[in-house]
């Protein structure tokens, strides 16, 4: 053979082995397009905005009605409601007496909210609840204060307020308070006057608080 003819044959002998992968292991595929991985999708970063702390309302004390405020007296009855979730029931915890230039004060103390209702009237008589027993009372007319949904005991039953509260000195007006009853939710206290005066009733929060003024007639 030739010099020419051989290297043909070796020429073609390349082009074969190169299109068989030139005995590495693997196989190509002509003509095909390169795979390439597409990088992950990025997300934005996750920020996480804390709400704002609730702010803590303050608790204020309300003071009781300035001892000059003459306002608001009457002698017809006297009657309001509230909306009231119990338990806890409000409790009567004190009963306490001022005198101020024109009107004698008496304030009951509340432990929790306000009663679920409260009535200020003028009665003939005091008569005790549950067992409708006259009640002896000093003066000549009789204010009755009652508190619905209330109770003037501990829930071991023991008492909160004094049967006959002692009055503080220097009242014009008020006689003598006493308690008519602590029945199934209702309080129900007298106070007796010297005579039929005008009064006004008055509510206070923080802490619940009912005020009853009593005019002075002297």
């Amino acid at each position: 053979m030739s010099r020419t003819g051989t290297a043909g044959i070796a020429a073609f002998a390349a082009v074969a082995l190169i299109a068989c992968g030139g005995g590495k292991s693997g196989s190509v595929i002509l003509g095909a397009a390169p795979t390439t991985s597409a990088p992950p999708p990025s997300f934005a970063p996750t920020t996480t905005v804390p709400s704002p702390a609730a702010s803590a309302q303050p608790t204020t004390t309300v003071p009781e009605p300035p001892a000059d405020d003459l306002s608001g007296f009457q002698t017809d009855p006297f009657r309001k409601e509230h909306v009231l979730a119990v338990p806890p029931v409000p409790v009567v915890v004190a009963i306490r007496t001022a005198h101020h230039p024109g009107f004698d004060r008496v304030v009951f103390d509340l432990q929790g909210q306000l009663p679920g209702a409260e009535s200020v009237r003028y009665v003939d008589r005091v008569i005790a609840d549950g067992s409708g027993d006259p009640v002896p009372v000093a003066g000549r007319a009789f204010l009755l204060v009652r508190f619905e949904e209330a109770q003037a005991h501990t829930d071991a039953g023991a008492p909160t307020i004094a049967r006959r509260p002692v009055l503080a000195g220097g009242l014009t007006t008020i006689r003598e308070i006493a308690l008519a009853g602590d029945y199934e939710g209702y309080v129900t206290v007298a106070i007796g006057v010297s005579d039929k005066a005008a009064f006004r009733v008055i509510e206070l929060n923080n802490p619940a608080r009912v005020v009853v003024d009593v005019r002075s007639l002297t």
